[in-house]
């Protein structure tokens, strides 16, 4: 089976960019805020991601980066057993763009930027419509909002 190809949009441009993964590494989003089990549950990644560093990337993902080089057969074993064996986090592919720097994390938040003027009314039903939840806002010359999947916040809490 021919492998599947990932795009994001350049947000200025509107510019189809390929995504690559990124052969050596992982990204785990921690589903549970209670510390007990967010410690219960690093503890078994670190078990599962022996011969890798693990690094903090926001208050609940986790960069797993191996220092050899796994093959991509290796690395998908890894990502089935973090599937089957960690029950409070969700393992992703760790991508950039293609014939670019940088590293793209994938998690369940959907980052939206929201023209100047937008209403709080046309923002709560796109919320509504998509069943989303707002995490957070920022506001600049527009409005971006960091949206989820309510079925995401969910299985969180």
């Amino acid at each position: 089976m021919p492998e599947s190809k990932h795009y994001l949009r350049d947000a200025k441009t509107g510019e189809k960019i390929e995504l690559e993964t990124s052969g050596k590494r992982l990204s785990v989003l921690f589903k549970d805020d209670d510390l007990m089990a967010f410690k219960k549950t690093l503890s078994e990644l670190e078990k599962i991601a022996l011969n890798a560093s693990l690094k903090k990337i926001s208050s609940r993902v986790y960069e797993i980066e191996y220092i050899n080089n796994p093959t991509d057969e290796e690395i998908k074993e890894v990502k089935g057993r973090l599937q089957k064996e960690l029950t409070n986090a969700i393992p992703y592919n760790v991508y950039k763009a293609k014939d670019q720097y940088g590293l793209i994390y994938t998690t369940d938040e959907i980052i939206v930027t929201f023209s100047a003027g937008t209403s709080a009314d046309t923002i709560r039903l796109l919320e509504e419509k998509y069943n989303l939840i707002k995490l957070d806002e920022y506001s600049d010359d527009q409005l971006v909002c960091v949206l989820v999947r309510s079925q995401v916040i969910g299985s969180i809490q």
